[in-house]
């Protein structure tokens, strides 16, 4: 009789493990692998285009940043785009090896 208790508590606390298991797998599918590539991009092509009209039309003293750059700012180069974030990652996917065989 109290074996009977005893795996009748490892049956269950084995199916709310599976039951778990499944809820984490199906939670990681939506919040995090459900969006393609390509449409993350593009989603991030629009946020950015939203912010820099938001950034266009807002005056230099309503943003905090001074209306005329310093002349330390004058001579810095960047790669940045006007909109004020990081150009997006890009992977090189060529079949060839970028490194000198010996």
């Amino acid at each position: 009789m109290v074996a009977s208790a005893s795996s009748t508590a490892v049956a269950a606390i084995g199916v709310l493990s599976l039951v778990g298991g499944y809820a984490l797998l199906a939670a990681l599918w939506v919040f995090v692998f459900r969006e393609k590539p390509h449409e993350r991009v593009a989603r991030r092509e629009r946020e950015a285009a939203l912010m820099s009209l938001h950034q266009s039309t807002v005056a230099p003293e309503q943003s905090g940043r001074p209306a005329v750059s310093s002349s330390s700012d004058a001579g810095m180069a960047t790669d940045a785009p006007a909109t004020g974030h990081l150009r997006p990652l890009h992977i090189d996917r060529r079949r060839v090896s970028r490194f000198r065989r010996r």
